[in-house]
């Protein structure tokens, strides 16, 4: 144990002059602006893939006639806010890839900063200074800026919805309840994934503040506002596509991973036999929605089993190593780089979330999750793990909430000595017990993970569909 003080007594310190700097969140964006600049300009040039070409003809499309299509058709499954985001640039700098880039380097800045605040919200503002400085030098973060997606502008909006909504039961200024329900609409309308969440936030203040209705009543009018921020679209959706939906398509989600055999389940690979057979790409975006929903339930009822193995698969999964670097660079978003910057690249994306998940998952049970402001985080973070286990998700869906579990990581570096004591033999308490499970659980999730990853390279014709 006394070894571990002076390192213990290192952080504390250096979290603490960090906090007693009255302009420490101006340094810290310009810190992490540079450091995502200089990511960018290390590729110049870049080549869309996948996704990214449908934002970008989405983007365009407004741009020439104000018409939002995706692959030439008039599009409801792409989210309207990215693809605005991107015209805006577009119509001010022109056509220009690395503005755009440069311009989610902002955004990502501004995120580092929401981390700072959400932290000393959540904890105390040493916590949130070190929560900052560790995301501000986060690979991950650099990665996902610089890629031509919806995460980084999503994040954004999603970290604001949240300071906001935990400032709901303090409330100094009904415009609070204003911008929580603003901002979430936004990341709602960037990705529509975030619909659920919250409707699990309101439910869950429901039952944690039931003795509160004041605070309850402030967060149904939140959800009101937030109602009138995304109806817009749905009507939009109904003129264009004849259903009243945020996203005529989510059914095709989740009948993407809930209907495979237990081989595909394993190899995390989505069985698209019966998608060739009936020729689904020529579907409109409703028949795909609804033909998903129905064969995924059909599924669900028939093998249970087996829906119950693919959501722990995918909890597994959203804990995964951070790859989305490596997806993206193999698929030729970069071309090519010589092999000693690609080995520096490895190294980067892929260590610093083997540290922060179980110093996350550490602080997380020893924080007292369900208390004063740590609520709405913890109830977000929950309703990711649902979601996950009930559709599907992988490292690149768990990024935009990488933020709050950095603040998580950041809180058990400061408050190590708690943690070793939790852990201490003879200790009984549920802490110890949740820590160690969700300890061996990250152990046996990234052993599986590489053991899959090998055998794709020794011939297991594991593929990334879409590529």
């Amino acid at each position: 144990m006394n070894r571990s003080r002076p390192f213990q007594e290192k952080i504390g310190f250096f979290a603490v002059k960090l906090a007693e700097d009255k302009h420490f969140a101006l340094k810290l964006f310009v810190i992490a602006f540079g450091v995502r600049a200089l990511f960018t300009f290390i590729h110049p040039a870049i080549f869309l893939v996948a996704d990214m070409i449908g934002y970008n003809e989405a983007a365009m499309s407004l741009l020439q006639d104000g018409q939002f299509r995706v692959k030439g058709i008039i599009s409801a499954s792409r989210p309207p806010v990215y693809p605005y985001f991107l015209m805006v640039i577009y119509y001010i700098f022109g056509h220009s890839f690395l503005i755009a880039r440069l311009m989610q380097a902002v955004v990502g800045a501004l995120i580092t900063t929401l981390v700072f605040s959400i932290g000393k919200d959540m904890f105390n503002r040493k916590t949130g200074a070190l929560a900052g400085i560790i995301y501000a030098f986060y690979p991950a973060a650099w990665a996902m800026g610089d890629m031509l997606l919806t995460e980084t502008l999503f994040t954004f909006l999603m970290l604001l919805s949240v300071k906001f909504m935990m400032r709901i039961p303090h409330l100094r200024s009904p415009w609070i309840i204003f911008w929580a329900g603003l901002f979430a609409g936004g990341a709602t309308l960037t990705r529509t994934a975030f619909m659920p969440f919250m409707v699990f936030v309101l439910l869950g203040v429901v039952i944690f503040k039931f003795n509160s209705p004041k605070i309850i009543s402030r967060y149904v009018l939140m959800a009101v506002v937030f109602f009138l921020v995304i109806f817009p679209w749905m009507l939009r959706n109904n003129y264009t596509h004849g259903v009243i939906t945020l996203n005529p398509k989510s059914g095709a989600d989740f009948y993407m991973y809930n209907h495979s055999g237990l081989r595909y389940i394993i190899k995390n690979y989505e069985d698209t036999e019966d998608f060739f057979e009936k020729e689904a790409w020529n579907w409109t975006e409703v028949e795909k929605g609804r033909y998903g929903s129905e064969k995924a339930l059909e599924w669900i009822k028939r093998n249970p089993h087996l829906f119950l193995i693919k959501g722990v698969r995918m909890i597994m999964n959203i804990w995964g190593f951070d790859r989305d670097y490596h997806w993206w660079y193999f698929a030729g978003y970069y071309g090519k780089d010589s092999k000693p910057l690609v080995g520096l690249m490895t190294l980067l994306m892929g260590l610093p979330f083997i540290i922060v998940a179980p110093l996350a998952l550490a602080g997380f049970f020893i924080s007292e999750p369900f208390k004063g402001n740590r609520l709405v985080p913890t109830l977000v973070i929950i309703c990711l793990h649902v979601l996950t286990f009930t559709v599907y998700g992988f490292s690149r869906h768990r990024f935009p909430y990488a933020a709050l579990l950095v603040i998580w990581a950041a809180f058990a570096l400061i408050n190590w000595e708690e943690v070793r004591e939790t852990l201490r033999k003879g200790s009984r308490t549920w802490r110890k017990r949740a820590i160690v499970f969700s300890w061996v659980f990250l152990a046996f999730s990234w052993v599986v993970e590489i053991i899959v990853d090998l055998g794709s390279i020794i011939g297991m014709r594991f593929v990334f569909p879409g590529f």
